[in-house]
């Protein structure tokens, strides 16, 4: 079973940044885990939050991989299903991957998953993740191009041409609900609207 605590300030922070980027995609294939449906997207996006945001939009979030037989799992149900659509439509260039809902701050080591999930599994390939200025994003390797299929890479983002191909994985269950954008937006405005009188208190 996941463990689902509440969702920190700073994560509701963070996808109050891309709650209303979406883009347009295509559902390749879907299936159900544990009681949870997975989709899988494809479209050529060169965000994490735009993909965060087709997830949202969709009833839930990019994946979070809580052990490894649903790792395992994801890898089994999906791959063949990528590299298939990589190699026939997408050009079969680059490094095709399974975009995940894990994802870290800018110059910030600590890996958070986006449906709030506590971060206690890692698959990461060897010598992963980079921790590169610009690699803020994860993904499961479906071809052994970076590493070993099935495990992780941090991954650039915006996606660089030529370096990564990223699909997405959407996970649709019984996880922390995730306010509505204008929800969260007010959300957002009340928590500055308290900062601020608490900085005028101060100031008094």
């Amino acid at each position: 079973m996941k463990n689902r605590p509440l969702v920190s300030l700073t994560i509701l922070f963070f996808m109050l940044g891309f709650s209303q980027a979406v883009c347009a995609y295509t559902i390749l294939d879907s299936s159900v885990y544990a009681g949870h449906t997975y989709h899988l997207l494809d479209y050529d996006v060169q965000f994490w939050g735009c993909a965060e945001g087709d997830a949202i939009s969709l009833g839930g979030n990019l994946v979070a991989v809580n052990d490894a037989a649903e790792n395992q799992w994801i890898f089994d149900t999906f791959s063949g299903t990528v590299l298939t659509e990589w190699a026939n439509n997408d050009g079969g260039s680059g490094t095709p991957s399974i975009w995940l809902g894990l994802t870290r701050p800018i110059a910030d080591p600590n890996w958070v998953w986006s449906n709030g999930d506590s971060f206690t599994y890692s698959n990461w390939t060897p010598g992963e993740p980079g921790l590169g200025a610009t690699e803020i994003s994860a993904g499961m390797l479906v071809s052994n191009a970076w590493g070993t299929p099935g495990k992780w890479h941090d991954i650039q983002d915006p996606i660089v041409s030529g370096l990564d191909y990223t699909y997405a994985l959407v996970e649709v269950g019984s996880q922390v609900p995730v306010p509505e954008p204008t929800t969260m937006l007010l959300f957002g405005t009340g928590l500055l609207g308290l900062a601020g009188i608490s900085i005028r208190r101060k100031e008094k």
